[in-house]
């Protein structure tokens, strides 16, 4: 979770402390690399889910896996992620859930 503040340019205050509103966002990561590459590549976006796909999405192309590779993803195990994968990558790719998240599931 990213902290956001938003200043409300229509209230006439000249102190802007109390024309703001905070909060926070949620940014979504992603990133990829082949098995024995140092080489990473990175992504995100504090936009919709459908956005952090395309950006995994991005990110496995970077690093050269085609059409025909198969690959494992790593994930905290949000639904939208399993959704996101099955969308851009059917079978092609394996959906693991991490040991801490794993265990605080219980």
């Amino acid at each position: 979770m990213v902290p956001i503040v938003e200043i409300d340019q229509d209230k006439s205050e000249k102190d802007f402390r109390k024309a703001r509103t905070t909060g926070y966002k949620e940014c979504r990561l992603a990133l990829a690399y082949k098995k024995g590459s140092v080489c990473t590549v990175y992504a995100a976006t504090m936009g919709s889910t459908d956005d952090a796909g395309k950006k995994l999405n991005e990110c496995v192309k970077r690093v050269g896996i085609d059409n025909k590779t198969k690959f494992h993803i790593v994930s905290d195990g949000a639904p939208w992620i399993e959704e996101q994968i099955e969308k851009h990558f059917g079978d092609q790719a394996n959906f693991l859930i991490d040991f801490y998240h794993i265990c605080a599931s219980f």
